[in-house]
């Protein structure tokens, strides 16, 4: 199947979806249900009605690299897309894992346990999230994001 590159440049998400027609996701790594079907175009819809999560401590971690099929074809509404999702809380950091790809729990454990060892913090200390900076100041592959920065990802 021949793909084609798209101009999402200010389409909105769920219509490039739409447009791929790629159908729903088959994903091989979900436990304890491995290779359940995912709808993208549902999650683009669902996450264009999103409310704000308000100040609910957030981190967003983006694959540096692009694997999919479908989403190497519009690598801007990817980074839109998780872009959009860190914006959902005033107290969120987005962050890129710069050499992974989709897998990066088992490829990169090291960003998920500081990411999550960071939200738990301010979740229970009610204090906002420490700077990207300190919370990925061990993990190399990290590259913190200014809110709003579409991250660069690799096809």
């Amino acid at each position: 199947m021949g793909m084609v590159l798209l101009d999402a440049s200010s389409e909105p998400e769920v219509a490039v979806y739409d447009r791929l027609h790629a159908g729903p996701w088959i994903d091989g790594t979900v436990q304890p249900a491995p290779n359940q079907k995912i709808n993208i175009g549902a999650t683009a819809r669902q996450l264009e009605r999103a409310p704000s999560l308000g100040q609910m401590p957030l981190i967003v971690v983006t694959a540096g690299i692009l694997q999919d099929q479908w989403l190497k074809t519009v690598p801007k509404l990817e980074a839109r897309v998780q872009t959009r999702l860190a914006l959902l809380s005033v107290d969120s950091i987005h962050v890129l894992d710069r050499g992974i790809g989709h897998l990066i729990p088992s490829l990169d454990p090291q960003i998920v346990i500081a990411a999550t060892k960071a939200v738990l913090a301010a979740a229970t200390s009610r204090h906002p999230l420490a700077p990207c900076l300190q919370v990925f100041h061990s993990v190399p592959t990290a590259e913190c994001l200014h809110r709003g920065q579409l991250a660069r990802q690799r096809t």
